[in-house]
């Protein structure tokens, strides 16, 4: 939903975080891979460079703006409960970048509504083509 504001190097990281982030509770199912598709797909990395270019991905100062850390946070937050489970180990990971990346707990809390708002979208669109 937001990586369109990340840049090529941003959108990277965003990709190791999001892979970290889908094996952290140990399962991966239809609905996390699905989401992680078409996160590739909105990405405009279909056929592009390897995903796995780990020294440039785990560099997390390539998140410089706000607008960067708040649009991957959102993402890894909605991947990390698309298939309807927040596992702890989600969280302990989810919260670890957040620090990692500098976000306050204010800003934390409100990025929290914001991925709830934003699955709420996500739930009523796919009901709504079923």
């Amino acid at each position: 939903m937001f990586l369109h504001l990340l840049n090529d190097d941003q959108k990277q990281a965003f990709f190791y975080l999001a892979s970290e982030m889908l094996s952290a509770d140990g399962e991966v199912d239809d609905q996390d891979i699905h989401y992680m598709d078409r996160l590739i797909q909105e990405a405009g990395l279909v056929k592009k460079r390897s995903l796995n270019d780990t020294e440039l991905a785990k560099d997390l100062t390539v998140f410089n703006t706000d607008e960067a850390k708040h649009a991957a946070i959102v993402e890894l937050l909605i991947l990390s409960v698309i298939d309807g489970h927040y596992h702890v180990k989600e969280s302990a990971f989810a919260n670890q970048v957040i620090d990692d990346l500098g976000v306050d707990e204010e800003t934390h809390e409100t990025l929290c509504r914001i991925t709830n708002d934003a699955l709420k979208v996500l739930t009523g669109m796919r009901e709504l083509s079923d």
